[in-house]
């Protein structure tokens, strides 16, 4: 199973047709104080998997970290690879929705992606400290 992309963005649905609509994909957020809560945000990844894993059973894993590599928390399921007609490739999207997530301080944070212990991709955001303009102090 590989991880062809993953990415943050401000929201992310499935359309009728079940397309991907993403709004606003970024990898940094700018805070005046920390720690900060960012409102809300939305992981997408896209999973694949070949015909020859068709019926097996996948530990999906996303490990939250800090840039020193602390662990701040993850989100894990198994997942069962359905099989397609015509042997063909599994795609399988996921949208994770992130409300009211916290930072602890500015750095580089990363969601890790793990298929069955294996890291498959990594998704960088960086918290960037900036001044308060309207209280003309650093904050």
């Amino acid at each position: 199973m590989e991880v062809p992309f993953a990415f943050v963005a401000d929201s992310a649905n499935y359309s009728q047709e079940g397309k991907i609509n993403a709004l606003g994909i970024f990898n940094q957020i700018s805070a005046v104080k920390f720690p900060t809560v960012h409102p809300s945000m939305a992981l997408v990844v896209r999973l694949e998997a070949s015909p020859a894993e068709y019926g097996q059973t996948k530990h999906i894993e996303i490990r939250i970290m800090d840039a020193d590599g602390k662990h701040l928390g993850s989100l894990d399921a198994d997942l069962e690879i359905p099989p397609q007609e015509g042997g063909r490739r599994v795609t399988l999207d996921h949208i994770l929705n992130l409300k009211m997530f916290q930072f602890p301080y500015p750095g580089s944070y990363s969601f890790t992606i793990l298929i069955s212990g294996e890291p498959k991709k990594e998704v960088t955001l960086d918290l960037m400290h900036v001044p308060d303009e309207g209280s003309g102090q650093d904050g």
